[in-house]
């Protein structure tokens, strides 16, 4: 096997994307594909991308099973399953530009508002953990089956 150009920055990106997960415990995907889609078909990026947070996810719920809190975990995944098929209608019937802009907003929203925030938002119990699963899994199923609609 040898090791060319793009060989070498799909492993970089990927290192890279994955150091950043480990760090901050999110943005892998936003970092990697599109990074990816610069050497690669974002087809290819974006499947690649995921085997990866997956095998990654994997290793760190191996690693630290204990540590889950199975009554949230289960409330959380239940209510993802249930947002997922909303996303993805959602996909298919708003236009993609609209998409993309509400997608764009809500991360925008996210990186600014550790700046703007006043106090610190705690959860006291998991009451509104069906609500998170669920805008999760729109979110999950509005971000594309065919890869990420945020990537031009």
């Amino acid at each position: 096997m040898t090791f060319d150009e793009t060989m070498v920055a799909v492993v970089v990106i990927l290192f890279l994307a994955t150091l950043v997960r480990a760090v901050l415990g999110f943005g892998e995907a936003l970092i990697s594909v599109p990074l990816l889609a610069l050497w690669m078909p974002v087809e290819q990026a974006a499947p690649i991308a995921v085997l990866v947070s997956i095998t990654v996810a994997a290793i760190i719920l191996l690693r630290d099973w204990r540590h889950v809190h199975l009554s949230s975990a289960s409330w959380l995944i239940v209510s993802t399953l249930f947002g997922i098929p909303v996303g993805l209608i959602l996909l298919k019937s708003v236009p993609e530009v609209g998409v993309k802009a509400t997608l764009g907003v809500l991360i925008m929203a996210f990186a600014v508002h550790p700046y703007l925030s006043t106090g610190n938002f705690r959860l006291k119990d998991d009451r509104l953990a069906w609500l998170f699963g669920f805008n999760a899994g729109v979110l999950g199923g509005a971000y594309g089956m065919n890869g990420p609609p945020l990537v031009i």
